[in-house]
Formats: structure tokens, sequence, C-alpha cells
């Protein structure tokens, strides 16, 4: 089924316009990588994009995107699902980070914080929200 469209604020484009064409980090490594803007009441936030995400021009487009995908999945979203629902954003938009060599989530203590995190935000009534407008359609 088709998803109606949304209507998206202005000012949430024109912030968007402004990340792509943001030059004050010399070293930065362009482009800024932005999602696509969705209007949520879930927000993903990462470190900053990776190294690859410029090659697919998408937030969580590589190794560490793969991982994060199967996560959600493990609780109700897929990625597509995910991408059309959640607005994904970056602490930083330029200097990548290391999170696709990182093992926190596959040693411990980060294996199981990872778990707690997962199922605290599987019972939030904003993702519950949103895995009911996904069953819906």
């Amino acid at each position: 089924m088709n998803t109606p469209p949304r209507l998206i604020p202005v000012d949430l484009l024109q912030h968007q316009q402004a990340l792509r064409q943001c030059t004050l980090c010399p070293q930065m490594i362009r482009p800024v990588i932005t999602g696509d803007p969705v209007l949520s009441p879930v927000m993903s936030i990462g470190q900053a994009p990776g190294i690859h995400e410029a090659k697919v021009m998408r937030p969580f487009g590589w190794t560490a995107g793969k991982t994060l995908f199967k996560w959600f999945e493990g609780i109700g979203l897929d990625e597509e699902a995910f991408r059309q629902r959640v607005y994904m954003s970056a602490v930083c938009r330029s200097l990548p980070h290391p999170s696709g060599l990182s093992t926190w989530p596959r040693t411990e203590p980060g294996k199981t914080l990872l778990q707690d995190a997962l199922q605290a935000m599987a019972a939030h009534p904003a993702w519950q929200r949103l895995l009911e407008t996904e069953r819906r359609e």
C-alpha cells in the first residue's frame, strides 16, 4: 500500500539544504549526508556519517547501518519501513567515525546494554505508534 504524502515543514527542508551547503569545517569530508525529511515521533541520532555513506548518499547506509537495521527489524520495523517512519540525524555531519569497527555491541557490557536499550525502545509508546501505523498499511 502506498504511504500518503506527508507535509514536511519548510524550516526542516531549509535546514537540510543549509547543512548540505555548509563549508564551516575546512577538513570536512563532503558531501554532507542527510536523511529524508520525515515527520516522526521517533528520531535516530548517530555520531556522524561513516566514510562510505557518501557512496549511497544516505545515513546508516553502510556496515553500521546493516547492523542497526537488523536490530530494529528484531523489534518490528525493517530498513525500508524505518527510513519511511523515522527521522535520521547525526550529532556531526562531517568527521567520519569508526563505529563499523567497534566491538562494543558484540562484547559485554555493550551486548547486554544494547539488548536493554532495544527492549526499552520497543516498549516505548512512540515506537508502538510506528508499529501500529505499519500494521495498518
